[in-house]
């Protein structure tokens, strides 16, 4: 019997949160091959070899020995006897153009987020093909950059049958290359997808020891608090992934793939589609709409001179330094890009020089304007989801914040320019210099302006930030001028609005103080060390952060431990994602570290 607060919990799940699914060998039970016979299960499969391929009957010695093997190394002796192109071939001809059983088209009723799978079959293809339903297929190492508009992203783990050629993973030793391979894009996506997406796993056990690493990976991961969750659907598991299931505090529900099929259409038939409603889906992509500040908020003590990450009410409060230039500028692209009905405005600039208050200055500024402004946080930029949501949209004026956005200026370009249909839009930017340059040309046949940030702070700006600072009684030591100007020529005399804020904030001796800590830590932790030191690379690289997934992919289960230690050097984006406190420390630990040190975590 299922409980219903276990299914009213899945409902959830597929209606709400955009799943990922996982799909296993039993996925496939109740298709059939291209001879007419049932779709074979793993153990099924394994006889297959042994008798069609190996031409060994039941009644010879050697028949008893293999028959005791698992499906894998029933294949790995298969290979060393005859070769991989022989157990490849004898395989890729059984399973391909398989054909689904009615139920499995329901598969389609949701909308997933991805699929991936380790069958080697063309179930799914068919599956999208019969309900005319897009597919974007990934069974190569290197990332397909071919772009489906609204296509389901379907990775397949360990090779495909209608691209033999690129390999198909079926012994062990294939199982431990997969494992230990750095460079395949599927396996990657795997490892980062496993510590924040929900997963609903169909027909696996969860038994190659390669995946079981990645499991492994999901339950020693540093962020539970952002970890998605995890749902298993199969009829008669295993004691042992009982277990696993229990450990990680995944879901399990005894269902066959028949079943869960079955449940996509009662949900269906109730709501007419499982599609998820396109906020959620929204979100779950990376992109958040900016809301007015709640009423019940009177007041509002800001952390923002601290160095802490700026956020919203930072800007709503009115805590950030004016740069009248910026919004001079900023004020002239808007009457052009409304007349356009479309437009880019970027803001380039070093870390810590304040771009990203000013994008979101910007952002406010067209919030109070009457746009519906959102802001993108993810990692793949899905410009296709976002016009979509405008097109649907009861709005006309739309804005987007992209922060650190040169890794996604191909993609803003590609949205910039789709048939918006007598709607709005605006892209706000922002991104640090060497990649700002390297990538601006996507946009130069564009409504493109751009806004440098000045390495030095000029007078006017300066004025600003000292009335700024008197208003909010955050002066510091600044207090000890008593005229205007020379508060200003003080500020003038800061290379940037970090070393005003440190000046200001902590005094001069804020620096060595906090070395003089870090010293001792880097000599008795090693693991530390060599976060920071990773951490201090991408810095100096001008990288915005270091990648939290990095962390877990690195460390498994000691990166709870190492970032626990660190804690007081480092700080986490609205992501999780890794930054230093103060950009100082990347240069003292490269400094502190010896050239062979810095080779190693370079190649790692």
């Amino acid at each position: 019997m299922i409980d219903d607060v276990e299914i009213n919990h899945l409902k959830k799940i597929v209606t709400k949160n955009s799943p990922i699914l996982f799909l296993g060998a039993g996925f496939a039970i109740g298709a059939t091959l291209k001879n007419g016979k049932n779709f074979p299960k793993g153990e099924e499969l394994k006889y297959i070899i042994i008798k069609e391929l190996l031409n060994y009957d039941d009644n010879e010695p050697y028949y008893k020995e293999l028959s005791s093997y698992t499906l894998s190394k029933v294949c790995q002796y298969v290979q060393m006897e005859k070769g991989m192109l022989t157990l490849s071939d004898f395989i890729v001809d059984y399973l391909k153009d398989s054909t689904p059983a009615n139920f499995h088209l329901s598969i389609t009723n949701l909308n997933w987020r991805k699929i991936y799978t380790t069958n080697i079959d063309d179930l799914i293809e068919e599956i999208y093909k019969i309900n005319d339903k897009p597919l974007l297929i990934q069974n190569k190492q290197n990332k397909s950059t071919l772009r489906k508009e609204s296509a389901t992203e379907y990775l397949k783990l360990y090779g495909c049958v209608n691209n033999p050629s690129e390999g198909i993973v079926f012994g062990t030793e294939e199982y431990v290359d997969s494992m230990i391979s750095t460079k395949d894009y599927r396996f990657n996506s795997l490892c980062i997808d496993m510590n924040s997406e929900d997963f609903i796993f169909i027909g696996t056990e969860f038994d190659e020891i390669n995946i079981d690493y990645y499991l492994k990976l999901y339950e020693s991961s540093g962020y539970k608090s952002n970890r998605g969750k995890l749902v298993f659907i199969n009829p008669r598991p295993s004691l042992l992934l009982e277990a696993k299931i229990r450990k990680i505090g995944a879901m399990l529900i005894k269902w066959t793939t028949e079943e869960f099929c079955n449940f996509l259409d009662e949900i269906q038939s109730k709501t007419n589609s499982v599609e998820v409603p396109s906020t959620i889906f929204l979100n779950k992509s990376g992109f958040s709409k900016i809301e007015k500040v709640s009423t019940e908020i009177l007041s509002y003590d800001s952390n923002l001179y601290l160095g802490i990450e700026p956020v919203f009410n930072d800007i709503y409060f009115e805590w950030d330094f004016i740069d009248d230039d910026l919004l001079e500028m900023f004020n002239k692209f808007v009457p052009k890009a409304e007349t356009l009905r479309k437009g880019i405005f970027s803001i380039c600039g070093k870390a810590f020089s304040g771009k990203s208050v000013f994008v979101m200055r910007l952002a406010i500024e067209l919030k109070n304007d009457g746009y519906e402004v959102y802001s993108f946080r993810g990692r793949d930029f899905n410009y296709y989801q976002f016009y979509q949501f405008i097109l649907k949209s009861d709005a006309e004026r739309f804005a987007l914040m992209v922060d650190d956005s040169s890794y996604h200026y191909k993609s803003i370009k590609q949205l910039i320019r789709l048939n918006l249909k007598n709607k709005t839009l605006i892209l706000i930017t922002s991104s640090r210099p060497f990649y700002h340059y390297r990538k601006r040309y996507h946009f130069i046949d564009e409504n493109f302006w751009e806004y440098t940030i000045e390495t030095s702070l000029n007078k006017n700006y300066s004025k600003n930030i000292a009335f700024k600072l008197e208003e909010k009684g955050f002066l510091g030591n600044l207090k000890r001028y008593s005229s205007l100007d020379e508060k200003i020529d003080v500020i003038q005399k800061q290379t940037d609005i970090f070393s005003l804020l440190s000046y200001i904030t902590q005094g001069n001796g804020f620096r060595d103080r906090m070395l003089k800590e870090l010293k001792p830590l880097l000599n008795r932790y090693a693991d530390v060390n060599d976060l920071l030191i990773k951490t201090a690379i991408f810095e100096e690289l001008d990288l915005p952060y270091f990648p939290k997934e990095l962390v877990t992919y690195l460390y498994s289960e000691r990166s709870i431990n190492i970032l626990n230690l660190a804690d007081d050097f480092l700080k986490f984006n609205l992501n999780g994602d890794i930054q230093f406190r103060a950009k100082f420390y990347s240069k003292n630990l490269i400094d502190l570290n010896n050239r062979r040190k810095i080779i190693d975590s370079i190649r790692d």
